[in-house]
């Protein structure tokens, strides 16, 4: 992404959103991700997955780029990281946990309808 995030849009995967925003970050700051990674104390491998969107940044990692920087950059990058990943993280748990629901809900659903087809099949008990 290049310039400054939409901050009013809602990003439809938490984990990429701010993954470009962590990379705009570094890059503005002039770093390396090994370079970067060193001043938040990670793995540059850590650095890549959260860049790329492969994992969402631990709230951790979030808190270490705000220390890290003063908090702000003055660049509009990911201003209040770590409020930013408890928000997408809670998003995800909440949508995680709907999901879970359905998912109980369509294997009853799918119980029921076998036990239906059964009891056709092989007459009253």
């Amino acid at each position: 992404m290049s310039g400054r995030a939409d901050q009013t849009r809602e990003p439809s995967n938490g984990a990429a959103y701010f993954g470009e925003e962590v990379k705009a970050l570094r890059e503005a700051m002039g770093l390396s991700q090994g370079k970067f990674a060193d001043r938040l104390h990670y793995q540059q491998a850590q650095v890549s997955k959260v860049e790329n969107g492969t994992v969402l940044a631990s709230e951790a990692f979030a808190e270490a780029m705000d220390c890290d920087r003063g908090g702000t950059t003055g660049q509009g990058h990911v201003n209040g990281s770590t409020a930013a990943v408890r928000g997408w993280t809670a998003t995800y748990e909440r949508l995680r946990a709907a999901a879970e629901s359905e998912a109980r809900s369509l294997r009853l659903i799918h119980s029921i309808m076998e036990e239906h087809a059964n009891e056709k099949h092989t007459g009253p008990v």
